[in-house]
């Protein structure tokens, strides 16, 4: 079994300091949820992008160019702390992260576990990978292998502007929105795979079924198939897309306690009943970690207050947990209650008047001889 425990983002977009705390497995364990909440721009896509970087430093590989725009422009460094919860104790892993000709770089880092301790500090040099991960051998100590490991192969991230792609394995990614070449000997192991995940996604749409079809010049196609009707799969719904393109991702985390999944607007486009229902199936029965950001309510009536987490309008304590009276089922409605009554920690009130005003007034007043404002 192996876990996020806690992360400690600093200085990251719009996060001056957070920390999350992730719930263990209950006692039969179970999985471990968190889902984060809050309004648009309160920095919940932020958690997912803390855990895509360090993701991308513990497997040892280097940081993409555009990680150095995800530093706070009021700050000279980003800095991420993560413990993970494994078998044979906990361990924490630090990294600075700052910028270097415009590219993002490594200034310091340092990995804590059991006996070991490495130290990497004063990088001047450094560039956008971990000193630390980079370079791990069957000699180097094992917790620091367990940690690469999890980085590396239980560590999934996913995202709605990814969800367009169906994975078939880590080397083998299919589109959902055209058609694709494959190999005489990927052909088996992509139908075996479908064969897999049909009957999962016929659960998530009821008598929806995936298939491929074609064949010719080695060019295939993804469908749909339901009451004997074929339907490519670029014609289907956003909804049935990021479903599809997420199954890979749920399978195993639900089945695996070494898996931890972290999804950035997981509602997105899945019907509200069908999403609690998901959550539901994971607290009952799965064995991984799920993380999740969302703007649907259905959860707040069905997690436990530990969770979920909250995003605040405090850049200084982003995140917190908020203490609601009686059971889990009345979260939903004291989150509203304390939004209504003027709650500005966690919602900065709109208002359809002032809305409606900013629309007209967009739709008369232009840019005084063209120029842009």
């Amino acid at each position: 079994m192996i876990r996020l425990k806690r992360l400690t983002i600093r200085n990251l977009k719009n996060i001056g300091t957070g920390t999350l705390e992730f719930p263990p497995p209950d006692e039969d364990g179970g999985a471990s949820l968190l889902g984060i909440y809050g309004q648009n721009g309160s920095g919940k896509s932020g958690v997912i992008d803390a855990l895509e970087i360090l993701k991308t430093l513990m497997s040892g590989r280097v940081l993409r160019p555009f990680c150095v725009s995800l530093i706070d422009t009021n700050a000279r460094s980003a800095q991420l702390d993560a413990t993970l919860e494994t078998q044979t104790g906990d361990c924490t892993y630090s990294a600075v992260i700052g910028r270097l000709a415009g590219k993002p770089k490594v200034l310091s880092e340092r990995f804590t576990g059991g006996r070991t301790v490495i130290s990497e500090t004063d990088r001047q040099n450094g560039n956008g990978e971990s000193a630390i991960f980079s370079d791990i051998g069957r000699t180097s100590p094992e917790m620091l292998r367990t940690a690469r490991d999890f980085a590396g192969n239980g560590l999934e991230i996913i995202r709605t502007q990814n969800m367009n792609r169906l994975r078939i394995s880590p080397e083998l990614e299919l589109p959902l929105d055209t058609d694709f070449e494959l190999a005489p000997q990927q052909t088996m192991t992509v139908r075996r795979e479908l064969r897999r995940l049909s009957p999962v996604l016929e659960q998530f749409v009821p008598g929806l079924r995936m298939q491929m079809s074609g064949g010719e010049g080695g060019r295939y196609e993804l469908e749909t198939f339901r009451d004997g009707r074929s339907i490519p799969f670029r014609f289907e719904s956003v909804g049935v897309q990021k479903i599809a393109a997420s199954l890979p991702f749920l399978v195993r985390a639900f089945s695996s306690n070494e898996c931890t999944l972290a999804a950035d607007e997981f509602d997105f486009g899945i019907n509200e009943l069908l999403f609690g229902e998901i959550l539901e199936a994971f607290t009952k029965f799965g064995a991984g970690q799920l993380i999740f950001t969302s703007h649907n309510l259905r959860p707040l009536e069905l997690l436990e207050p530990d969770q979920i987490a909250f995003a605040t309008n405090d850049s200084s304590d982003r995140f917190r947990r908020i203490d609601i009276p009686g059971d889990s089922a009345e979260m939903r409605d004291a989150y509203y209650r304390r939004i209504l009554l003027g709650d500005d920690e966690l919602y900065n009130r709109t208002s359809p008047y002032l809305i409606s005003q900013a629309l007209y007034e967009a739709s008369i007043d232009e840019p005084e001889n063209g120029e842009p404002l």
